[in-house]
């Protein structure tokens, strides 16, 4: 099985693709440049492969919630390339994607990423055996309620974690904040989470792939 899987919802442009079982991964601090770099950077990651993109079975992609303009431009370039192809999308929460960098044993495991205005996207993540299940659902808050989400013997991780580090670690005991490699999505999760869907018959058409957005409709946010 073949698979591109992509996610640019936060500065960093993260790609992945997996090969008859081998796989090539990509990481680039894209920030604004981003729309130049997506297109190149699939190039150099496919060609590294040997994997045209004829050959990819399935395109995989991070839904945010995150940047507004990255996730537009993730998805479209996605949504572009699965149906000049014909070829089915799975899509993935970045919340989920990033919960999967915790390496250490947690009771919870929170990904937090700045939503800007003094927000944050999080949700809430328990070890079941070898899995992660989501128990909350994906939320966007404030500090207040996201430091009652942050239990004793939290993993905290992303780029929230170090934004309100101060307050995270000085009024929630046993709060620990994962290192900073571990703040970012990276597309080997997403590779995983989405072996997990096609396995589960969860792959969808490009018209049914929708961003995950979390602030109001009538909310317009502008995000570098």
């Amino acid at each position: 099985m073949n698979l591109l899987a992509l996610d640019t919802t936060t500065k960093i442009l993260t790609l992945a693709v997996l090969r008859d079982g081998s796989r090539a991964e990509y990481n680039l601090e894209a920030g604004r440049r981003l729309s130049g770099l997506l297109e190149p950077s699939i190039k150099r990651v496919t060609d590294a492969a040997g994997l045209p993109l004829k050959s990819v079975d399935y395109f995989c992609v991070g839904l945010g919630p995150g940047s507004f303009t990255g996730m537009r431009i993730g998805i479209a370039c996605v949504k572009g390339l699965a149906w000049s192809l014909n070829k089915p999308v799975v899509g993935v929460s970045t919340l989920d994607i990033l919960a999967r960098n915790a390496e250490e044993d947690a009771e919870s495991i929170i990904p937090a990423v700045d939503a800007r205005r003094n927000l944050i996207y999080c949700s809430v993540y328990k070890k079941k055996g070898a899995k992660l299940k989501r128990v909350k659902p994906y939320m966007l808050v404030n500090l207040k309620e996201f430091l009652k989400l942050a239990g004793g013997n939290s993993l905290i991780l992303g780029d929230a974690a170090g934004i309100y580090r101060e307050a995270i670690l000085g009024q929630v005991d046993g709060a620990r904040i994962a290192d900073l490699e571990l703040w970012w999505p990276r597309a080997h999760n997403l590779i995983e989470l989405s072996l997990e869907r096609i396995k589960e018959s969860k792959a969808s058409d490009t018209f049914n792939i929708k961003p995950i957005y979390l602030y109001p409709k009538e909310c317009q946010i502008k995000n570098t």
